[in-house]
């Protein structure tokens, strides 16, 4: 009787664990949840949300862009995108709606305000006015959005002043790394002076001394640094850069060639604007036939140059320069002639196109005014702004530099231009463990000094359209 009383209740045990199991077996188990945007686990509890899955994007009628097979990363991940990248004349457009959503934020489009919602900022962009709010601050977005089948595209350059993004790029790689600005710009009050002084940063072409994203990146280093110190400036850019000795011959003309670099050369000319710069045209290809650009001259200086003489090179070359300007959408503010160099017929088209040549005036092709000229032609006013301090021949020269700034007449501008590749050495690149882009940049390179010295002198940085 024991026996078989001890077997039924052995029996019931196992029964009761056999149900135990099964009923455990059909419990679901919390999904793990993890910060979007350091890839941390997060420790919750309750009731968990379910994983978010990628959104269907299978309907997407795509845009009628140039399609580029590049890799977006954010904060040192691949955000491994399933909607195209487009490039249009040289800058990219993202998908906002999967991007935003992807890096843990929320967005949203209702009567044509799209609505952005990342790290705590919170983003209106009025689709048809072509602004963005954030606060109480409104700004011009550089490119429209562009919407189809409820996805949003922005371009990489309104994307990163958005939402105050810093860009790392690997043409190598084709690969574009975004990440929260960690630099935060202090901006110095400036002096209230009438003393004026000009800064113009020197034969900016893709090309050359600028070829590559480290430079292109010096470049950017270099505008936040004059941003930061309260100084307007202007930028001679040559729109096409041509060298017909290299194998094979180099003729890069980003208003109708799409590439990555000439792709991080245009965000660079927008990152310009966007740091209160004034881009002027530089002639076209400052150069002529055979010539490399930047060492050669493009218009017609006097007696038995070879350079056309007629009217219609001239203003053919200007009329080139205007529409690379206008195609890739680049607000030109003057022109400025390759190495001043110009005959008084030159001048005179010159005259007829711009309100403002950044350049002495030389009424006989050879003799510069070092006063500001005031023209009036057919109505207009033109403007000759001249550059009395001339330039830095390299890092040699600043000492020289500085004394002609303490002994300049006060009846003259401090204005001077500047090659910017002279600071290069005094700019060092680095990258934290996540790929961050870090820079040092020394306080005594040329450019430091001699904004300093010209400060101390009691002079107030302006742009062109100031000066009276």
């Amino acid at each position: 009787m024991r026996i078989l009383l001890k077997n039924i209740l052995l029996m019931l045990l196992v029964v009761i664990l056999l149900i135990a199991a099964v009923g455990c077996s059909n419990k679901k188990h919390p999904p793990k949840l993890h910060n979007s945007l350091a890839g941390e686990k997060v420790e919750t509890k309750g009731k968990q949300p379910p994983i978010p899955k990628d959104r269907d994007f299978s309907n997407f009628k795509e845009l009628n862009f140039e399609k580029d097979n590049i890799t977006v990363s954010f904060e040192g991940k691949a955000l491994n995108l399933a909607l195209p990248v487009y490039i249009e004349k040289n800058r990219y457009y993202l998908p906002i709606t999967e991007i935003i959503e992807k890096i843990g934020g929320k967005s949203k489009t209702e009567n044509g305000t799209l609505t952005l919602e990342l790290n705590n900022n919170l983003v209106t962009v009025n689709v048809n006015a072509n602004t963005f709010s954030l606060g109480d601050e409104t700004r011009k977005l550089k490119r429209p959005i562009i919407s189809s089948d409820g996805i949003s595209y922005i371009s990489l350059i309104d994307l990163c002043r958005i939402f105050n993004l810093k860009t790392d790029w690997n043409i190598d790689n084709k690969t574009i790394s975004l990440f929260f600005n960690r630099e935060k710009l202090e901006v110095v009050t400036g002096p209230h002076s009438e003393k004026a002084a000009l800064l113009r940063l020197e034969d900016i072409t893709a090309g050359q001394r600028y070829s590559n994203s480290e430079t292109l990146e010096k470049l950017r280093i270099i505008s936040d640094y004059l941003y930061s110190e309260n100084v307007p400036f202007h930028v001679a850019w040559v729109p096409r850069y041509i060298d017909p000795h290299q194998n094979p011959k180099v003729d890069n003309d980003p208003a109708m060639q799409n590439s990555m670099f000439n792709s991080d050369f245009i965000f660079t000319l927008d990152y310009f604007e966007d740091r209160n710069a004034i881009i002027g045209l530089h002639g076209y290809t400052h150069q002529y036939g055979n010539d490399v650009s930047i060492d050669g001259f493009e218009f017609h200086r006097g007696p038995r140059d070879r350079i056309p003489a007629a009217d219609g090179y001239t203003q053919e070359r200007i009329n080139l320069a205007i529409a690379s300007a206008k195609a890739l959408d680049i607000p030109y503010g003057f022109f400025e002639a390759p190495h001043y160099a110009a005959a008084p017929n030159v001048l005179r088209i010159m005259e007829k196109n711009f309100d403002y040549l950044y350049q002495p005036y030389s009424p006989d092709g050879f003799n510069e005014s070092k006063n500001l000229v005031v023209k009036k032609i057919d109505g207009r006013t033109v403007k000759y702004i001249p550059t009395p301090l001339d330039y830095v021949d390299g890092k040699g020269d600043t000492d020289k530099m500085i004394r002609k700034i303490n002994t300049l007449r006060p009846d003259l501008l401090a204005s001077f231009f500047y090659h910017p590749n002279i600071e290069f050495e005094d700019i060092k690149l680095s990258k934290d463990i996540t790929g961050y882009p870090f820079y040092s940049y020394s306080p005594d390179s040329t450019l430091h000094r001699i904004v300093k010295a010209i400060k101390e002198k009691g002079y107030k940085f302006k742009t062109i359209n100031e000066i009276n």
